[in-house]
């Protein structure tokens, strides 16, 4: 279980419901988030860049460029355009590869935020969500995700069985992590103990947005 906590990121968004940095591990995302003034993409040798671009029902766009080391290894950026008072780039630094990228207004306050779900390379697979909240198009800023800590995958822990393979995905207004629980003896392809669904939700904190765990359901195996 150690190996699954090792390298947690800090949410602050992409620097952010969340995971540590490893195989089985989510990141979440840092806890400051650099601002690049420089957009200018520059790739290493052996690298490769791709850029996609979402827009917002309100009209504010965000490009989330994806520079790729290697197979296992990408480094995320996200640049703002349209926001009324902040267009700058968002260093959200390291990560596993991206697996999906979409928009939610999961406050249902009108403004859409931008999530990015990371995928580790290996077995294990282990999910990791990074996130921008628009500050009413104003800007936006990260999502700092709750961590996952040794207590969570502990026996009755929130996370108990937890060894990667997450499926992430919005239902109403929440963030669901679901993934398979694995039992005392269970190798990776059989896990034994049902599926269980860690659901997130987003609020307003003091110093952040903050993606925080709400509740979580557990369905047996049949």
């Amino acid at each position: 279980m150690k190996k699954a906590i090792t390298g947690l990121l800090m949410l602050t968004f992409f620097g952010s419901c969340q995971m540590p940095k490893t195989e089985d591990k989510p990141n979440s995302v840092p806890e400051q988030a650099e601002v690049i003034r420089d957009t200018a993409a520059s790739a290493k040798v052996g690298s490769t860049i791709t850029v996609i671009d979402f827009k917002t029902k309100t009209g504010r766009s965000y490009s989330v460029i994806e520079e790729k080391s290697s197979a296992s290894i990408s480094k995320l950026s996200v640049a703002l355009k349209d926001f009324i008072s902040s267009n700058d780039t968002i260093n959200i630094g390291e990560s596993d590869p991206v697996n999906k990228i979409f928009l939610a207004d999961l406050n249902k306050d009108g403004f859409e935020e931008l999530y990015i779900l990371t995928t580790s390379a290996g077995s294990g697979s282990g999910g990791s969500i990074y996130g921008l909240a628009s500050n009413k198009d104003k800007s936006a800023t990260p999502i700092h995700v709750q961590e996952l800590t040794e207590k969570d995958i502990a026996k009755g822990g929130k996370f108990e069985g937890y060894q990667g393979h997450d499926s992430i995905f919005v239902q109403g207004n929440l963030l669901a992590r679901q993934f398979p629980v694995y039992k005392d003896g269970d190798n990776n392809a059989t896990p034994t103990g049902g599926k269980r669904t860690v659901f997130y939700t987003l609020s307003s904190g003091e110093a952040a947005w903050q993606l925080t765990i709400s509740s979580t359901a557990h369905a047996s195996m049949k």
